[in-house]
C-alpha cells in the first residue's frame, strides 16, 4: 500500500497532467481488483489524493494555468476528429518520435486498436464494458471538441491509451499466443525507430545520412543559426518549445542556448526585466524567435520589455522562420570600435558596433558637438567592395528617423542602428563602411574631419571590415559581433 502511494503522489506532483495517468490507473485498480487488495488500493489511492489536495494551493497559478488551458498550447492544434484520432494511435504506438514512412504507423496503429478491441471483447460482464467504453467515450468526445478548440496534445490523452493497451494485456491473458503474437509485432514495430532515437535522440530518420535528418524547420533554423551566431550570442522564443530547444542546445556540436522570454507564464513584469537585463548581460546578441502564444503570454509582456531593456538592431529571416536582433547599450559601448570623425560643428561620430547575419546591422555611435542645431541632415552608411563599387547602403534620420539633428542635445550620445542588407554573395574581403551627414535637399555633404582636423576624402569616415574580424573570417563565418 505505501509502495503504490508514495509512486502515486510521485507522479501527481511532477506534472500536473499525470492527474489523468493516476486517476485512470486508480479507476482501473477499483474495477479489477477484489478484497483486501482493493481495499488497500482504495487507501493508497486516498492517502495520494489527500498529500496532493494540502500540497496544490501551494502552487498558486504556476501550476494550472487557466489562461494557457483555455487558450491551447502554441503546439495544440484545431483538428478533424480522423485526424486527431490517427495522431493519437501513431504517438500511442510510437511515443513523440517522428515516424519515418508511414507503413509502420499503419501497422502500429492497427495492431495496438486491433489488439485492445479484441482484448476488450474478450473480457467478460464489466470488465469487457469498461474496456471498450473507457477508451472509446473520452476519445470521442476529445476528438470531437478538438474540432473547435485548438486541444490536441498527445499528453492530453494517454491515459485512455493506456486502457487500449489494458486491453491488449487482457487479449494475450485469455489467448496467450494471439495476444503475445501481436504484443510481440508491437516491440519490433517500436524498435526500428527507437534505435534511432538510441543513436540520435528525436531524430525521425532510419538512414544514416546526418544531411538526411534535417528536414524540419527545426533542425534547420538551429543548423543555420549555427553558422550565423557569433560566438557569445544567445537564441531565444517567446513560447516554450521543446523541439526549438533541444536542436539549439544538443543537436549539434555547438550549443546555442535557448532563453525563454518570458520565462514561465505568470512571471511578474520587474522579474521579466531583471532575466533580460541579465541576458544581455552576458551575451553580446540575443536571436529571438517571437513565438507568440497568447496563452503564455497574453499582455506581450515580452515585447514591451525587450522594447524597454534592449536595443533592437534589426530583422533576420532564418530558415523561413523571422527572428530579431537585441544587444544591450553597455555591449555596444564596450565592443564599438572606435573612430573619432567630427561632421561640421555639430557631430561625432565616436564608434561603430556591428553584427553580421545574413545581413550586417551596424549601430553608430554618435555624440552631439551643438545644441539643436537648425541643420536638415541625413546619415549615409555605405558599403564598398575593394574597388570602390557600392554593395549596400542606408540613408536615414537618425535612429530610424525618430531623432533629427534639430533635437540632438549637446553632449548627447545617440545610438543609430543601421541593418545593411547583403547580397547572396558579398565580397566582403577588401570592403569597408563609410558614413557620413548630408543634406538631402542639395545632396551637398558635410564637411568631415579626423581626430587630427584632418579634413577626410569624399567627407566620409572610411573604416574597413577587417577593423572587426579577419577579412576572410568575416566573409566564411557571419555572427561576428563588435569583435
Amino acid at each position: 500500500m505505501w509502495l503504490a502511494a508514495s509512486t502515486s503522489l510521485l507522479a501527481l506532483l511532477t506534472h500536473y497532467f499525470n492527474t489523468l495517468f493516476v486517476g485512470a490507473l486508480g479507476l482501473w485498480g477499483l474495477v479489477a481488483l477484489r478484497g483486501g487488495a482493493r481495499r488497500r488500493w482504495v487507501l493508497s489511492q486516498a492517502l495520494a489524493w489527500g498529500l496532493f489536495a494540502l500540497w496544490l494551493p501551494l502552487m498558486g497559478r504556476g501550476f494550472f494555468n487557466t489562461t494557457s488551458l483555455g487558450e491551447g498550447k502554441t503546439w495544440s492544434l484545431i483538428l478533424p476528429p480522423w485526424d486527431a484520432l490517427v495522431r493519437l494511435v501513431e504517438v500511442g504506438t510510437f511515443g513523440y518520435r517522428d515516424i519515418p514512412v508511414w507503413w509502420l504507423a499503419l501497422a502500429g496503429g492497427a495492431l495496438l486498436v486491433g489488439g485492445w478491441f479484441v482484448g476488450a471483447l474478450a473480457g467478460r460482464g464489466r470488465a469487457r464494458l469498461f474496456l471498450l467504453v473507457s477508451v472509446a467515450a473520452p476519445l470521442a468526445v476529445y476528438v470531437v471538441l478538438g474540432w473547435f478548440k485548438p486541444l490536441f496534445h498527445p499528453k492530453y490523452v494517454l491515459p485512455w491509451l493506456l486502457f487500449a493497451t489494458l486491453g491488449l494485456a487482457r487479449l494475450a491473458d485469455r489467448r496467450p499466443r494471439l495476444g503475445g503474437a501481436v504484443w510481440l509485432a508491437l516491440v519490433a514495430l517500436m524498435a526500428l525507430p527507437t534505435w534511432r532515437t538510441v543513436q540520435r535522440p528525436y531524430d525521425p530518420s532510419l538512414s544514416t545520412s546526418r544531411e538526411s535528418w534535417l528536414g524540419s524547420g527545426h533542425r534547420d533554423l538551429s543548423r543555420e543559426l549555427v553558422g550565423v551566431m557569433g560566438p557569445s550570442d544567445v537564441f531565444g522564443l517567446g513560447t516554450p518549445d521543446v523541439a526549438h530547444c533541444y536542436y539549439a542546445t544538443a543537436y549539434f556540436d555547438r550549443d546555442l542556448g535557448c532563453a525563454l522570454i518570458p520565462a514561465y507564464a505568470t512571471q511578474p513584469i520587474d522579474e521579466l526585466e531583471r532575466q533580460v537585463d541579465d541576458l544581455l548581460r552576458e551575451h553580446a546578441v540575443l536571436w529571438y524567435l517571437d513565438y507568440y502564444n497568447p496563452g503564455w503570454d497574453p499582455s506581450h509582456l515580452a515585447n514591451t520589455v525587450l522594447a524597454q531593456r534592449a536595443l533592437s538592431v534589426g530583422e533576420e529571416e532564418i530558415a523561413g522562420q523571422g527572428l530579431r536582433l537585441y544587444t544591450s547599450a553597455g555591449t555596444v559601448q564596450r565592443d564599438q570600435k572606435p573612430v573619432g570623425a567630427r561632421f561640421g560643428e555639430v557631430a561625432e561620430l565616436q564608434g561603430i558596433w556591428l553584427v553580421r547575419g545574413r545581413a550586417l546591422h551596424l549601430v553608430l555611435v554618435w555624440r552631439a558637438l551643438a545644441d539643436q542645431p537648425a541643420l536638415n541632415a541625413k546619415v549615409f552608411v555605405h558599403l564598398v567592395d575593394g574597388s570602390g563599387e557600392l554593395v549596400a547602403q542606408s540613408d536615414s534620420v537618425p535612429v530610424e528617423w525618430t531623432r533629427p539633428l534639430e533635437s540632438w542635445r549637446l553632449g548627447e550620445q545617440l545610438l543609430d542602428v543601421h541593418p545593411l542588407a547583403l547580397p547572396a554573395d558579398p565580397p566582403i574581403a577588401g570592403s569597408s563602411l563609410r558614413v557620413g551627414l548630408y543634406n538631402p535637399e542639395t545632396g551637398e555633404r558635410l564637411r568631415a574631419y579626423d581626430q587630427a582636423g584632418v579634413r577626410l576624402p569624399d567627407d566620409a569616415a572610411a573604416v574597413p571590415l577587417a577593423v572587426w574580424v579577419a577579412a576572410s573570417s568575416l566573409e566564411a563565418a557571419p555572427g561576428t559581433a563588435g569583435q
